[in-house]
C-alpha cells in the first residue's frame, strides 16, 4: 500500500465518525439527556480507538519513512496524522476510562443550575445580578453561588489529570500539559516565554488601568481599595473588563442579536445565513450554558451553540462564534478531509477574538447597534479605554489559566486551591477571599473538558492583533476612513478569504501568519494595543 493509498483509506472511516462524534456532541450539549450523553459517549470512543489501532500506526509510520517528498499537501496531512496518532495511541480501558470521565463533568455543567437563595439560578443570571447589584452582600452571595460546581467537579479533574498524566508518561512525555502543548505545534519553551514577556509588557499598563478600576470599585461601594474581593468585580472570574460608569446594554436591550450579527458580516462580505439556520442560539433547562461553535462534516454543517439574551456580553459572543463560523465557511473544499479545518486552534481564535471586539467600535456601534454618532463621538475615549483595558484584563486571565493548568499538571496532588489564588492575586491582582476552601478553580469547565486549552485564546489574541493591523495596512489602504471601512468593507472578508480562511490546514500554524501579515506571530502589535 501507498502512503496515499493509506491516507484514502482512513479518511473513508474517518468521515463518518468525525460526523457522528459532532452530532453526538451536539445532542448531548442542546438536551443534556442522559442516553445523548451515552450516545456521545459511545461516538468518542470509536473516534480514538481509530487512532489507537497500534497496527495501523505501525503501518503509516512505515510509509511515511519510506514515501518523504515534495508533494506539500500530502506532506502536511502526513506530519497531522503523526500527531493525531501519537496522542491518540491509548489502550481500549484507557479510553474506556478517560471518555466516561471526561462525559461525566461535562454532564456536571451541563445540568449545573447554581442555588441562590433557595432558587435555581442561571450563569446568565449571575452574570447579570454581578453587573447590576450595588448590594456586596448579595454580589458575595452571587459569587459564591456561580463557584459551587466547584466542590462538585473538583475532584474529579484532579483525578482525570492523573489519568491523563498517566497516559503521558507511557508515551514519553513528563505529563500530560507538555504532551499537548507539543501536539498542538507548539514549543513548550518558547511558549513559557511569550507568556513571561506579556507578563512583564503589560505590567506598566496593567498597573494603570488596575489604580482606576480599583478607585472606581471602591468608590462604589464605600470600602477602600484593599477591601475589594472577587465579588467587587462584574465577572465570577474577572475575565470580561467593565465599562466604566456606562453600559452598552440598553443599545442591545429588546434587539434581534442575530439580525445584528448576520447584518454585519454580510457588510463585509461574509455569509452566515446558513450556519445561523442550523444553530441553537437561546437558553432552556437541560442545555450547556455555554458558547460554541462546531463544523459538522468539514463542509456546510456548521453550528453554533449560544444562549442570547439581549446583552453587549451575548453580542461580543455571537461576534465571536460565528468568526469560528465563516472561518470553517470558507476553508477550501477542494482540499483533502484531513486539511479542511483551520490551521491552528489559535488562529480560529484569532478571528473570533478579533470579531467580537468590534461591540467596543464606535464605528461598529453607530453602524449596527445604531448608537447616535454624537454620543458615540462623546464615549469614544471611553470606549478606547476600554477596549484597552479588555487586552490587558483577557491576557492576565489567559496567565491564570495557562500558569495553572501548567503547575495542576506538575504536581495534580498539591494543594490547588492555594495555588488558584496565589496566580489570581499574581496575575490579576484580586484578594482571595478570607478563610475560603474551596474548588474555585475546578468552576472553570475547561480545565476539565478542554484540557490544555487557554494559551490558545492569548496566542489568538496576539494574532488578532497583528492581523487587525495588517487589514488596515493592506486590505484597506487608500480608504478615507479607515475606521469605518474596517467595519463595513467587502475588503476585510475578501482578506481574510484569501490570507486566512481559504488555506485551511494545508501549513504549519505561524506560516500562515507570516503570509498573511508579513511576520511571523510577535507581541508586538498586542502590546501596542494594550499601551493605546
Amino acid at each position: 500500500m501507498s502512503l496515499q493509498a493509506f491516507i484514502d483509506e482512513l479518511t473513508d472511516k474517518l468521515v463518518p465518525l468525525y460526523k457522528e462524534t459532532c452530532e453526538g456532541y451536539w445532542e448531548f450539549t442542546t438536551t443534556g439527556k442522559p442516553e445523548a450523553m451515552e450516545r456521545s459517549a459511545n461516538a468518542d470512543k470509536k473516534m480514538m480507538a481509530l487512532w489507537a489501532d497500534p497496527v495501523r500506526f505501525a503501518e503509516f509510520k512505515k510509509l511515511k519513512a519510506s514515501e518523504s517528498g515534495s508533494d506539500e499537501i500530502r506532506n502536511r496531512i502526513a506530519e497531522s496524522l503523526m500527531l493525531d496518532f501519537t496522542g491518540g495511541a491509548l489502550t481500549p480501558e484507557e479510553i474506556e476510562d478517560t471518555v466516561k470521565r471526561e462525559k461525566e463533568i461535562e454532564n456536571d455543567f451541563t445540568t449545573f443550575r447554581a442555588v441562590i437563595g433557595g432558587e435555581k439560578r442561571t450563569e446568565n443570571w449571575c452574570r447579570e445580578q454581578l453587573k447590576s447589584s450595588s448590594d456586596a452582600k448579595y454580589r458575595k452571595e452571587v459569587w459564591e453561588g456561580a463557584k459551587q460546581i466547584g466542590a462538585v467537579t473538583g475532584p474529579k479533574v484532579r483525578a482525570l489529570v492523573k489519568v491523563r498524566n498517566a497516559i503521558a508518561r507511557r508515551l514519553g512525555y513528563s505529563d500530560a500539559w507538555t504532551m499537548r502543548i507539543k501536539l498542538q505545534e507548539l514549543d513548550p519553551v518558547e511558549l513559557t516565554k511569550i507568556l513571561e514577556r506579556v507578563y512583564e509588557e503589560t505590567k506598566k499598563p496593567w498597573a494603570k488601568f488596575k489604580r482606576g478600576l480599583e478607585s472606581r470599585l471602591a468608590a462604589k461601594y464605600g470600602i477602600k481599595p484593599e477591601e475589594l474581593r472577587p465579588w467587587h468585580y462584574e465577572d465570577p472570574f474577572f475575565q470580561e473588563a467593565p465599562i466604566p460608569d456606562y453600559s452598552l446594554d440598553p443599545y442591545f436591550k429588546g434587539k434581534n442579536l442575530e439580525e445584528l450579527t448576520k447584518a454585519f458580516y454580510d457588510s463585509i462580505g461574509l455569509s452566515i445565513e446558513k450556519i445561523l439556520a442550523g444553530s441553537d442560539l437561546y437558553e432552556r433547562e437541560g442545555k450547556q450554558q455555554h458558547a460554541y461553535c462546531m463544523s459538522v462534516d468539514r463542509a456546510d454543517d456548521i453550528r453554533i451553540l449560544c444562549n442570547v439574551t439581549s446583552t453587549d456580553y451575548w453580542m461580543s459572543t455571537m461576534l465571536h462564534e460565528f468568526g469560528h463560523g465563516v472561518y470553517d465557511a470558507y476553508i477550501n473544499r477542494s482540499l483533502p478531509f484531513l486539511l479542511r479545518s483551520p490551521a491552528h486552534t489559535l488562529t480560529t481564535e484569532a478571528i473570533a477574538m478579533m470579531m467580537e471586539r468590534h461591540v467596543k467600535n464606535p464605528a461598529w456601534l453607530t453602524t449596527y447597534a445604531k448608537v447616535p454618532q454624537a454620543e458615540a463621538e462623546k464615549i469614544g475615549k471611553i470606549f478606547h479605554e476600554n477596549m484597552i483595558a479588555k487586552h490587558l484584563v483577557m491576557a492576565r486571565w489567559c496567565l491564570v489559566m495557562v500558569n495553572f493548568e501548567k503547575a495542576m499538571y506538575a504536581n495534580p496532588d498539591s494543594d490547588l486551591d492555594t495555588l488558584w489564588w496565589d496566580l489570581v492575586e499574581k496575575f490579576q491582582e484580586i484578594k482571595r477571599p478570607d478563610n475560603r476552601h474551596h474548588s474555585d478553580w475546578a468552576a472553570k469547565i475547561h480545565l476539565g473538558c478542554s484540557p490544555v486549552y487557554y494559551q490558545n485564546y492569548l496566542l489568538g489574541d496576539l494574532m488578532a492583533s497583528q492581523l487587525q493591523h495588517a487589514i488596515k495596512a493592506k486590505a484597506l489602504a487608500g480608504e478615507n476612513d479607515t475606521e469605518s471601512a474596517y467595519v463595513n468593507s467587502k475588503k476585510v472578508g475578501t482578506f481574510l478569504k484569501e490570507k486566512v480562511f481559504h488555506p485551511g490546514g494545508r501549513w504549519h500554524w505561524n506560516k500562515l501568519i507570516e503570509n498573511a501579515t508579513g511576520e511571523p506571530l510577535t507581541v508586538k502589535a498586542f502590546i501596542a494595543d494594550c499601551e493605546g
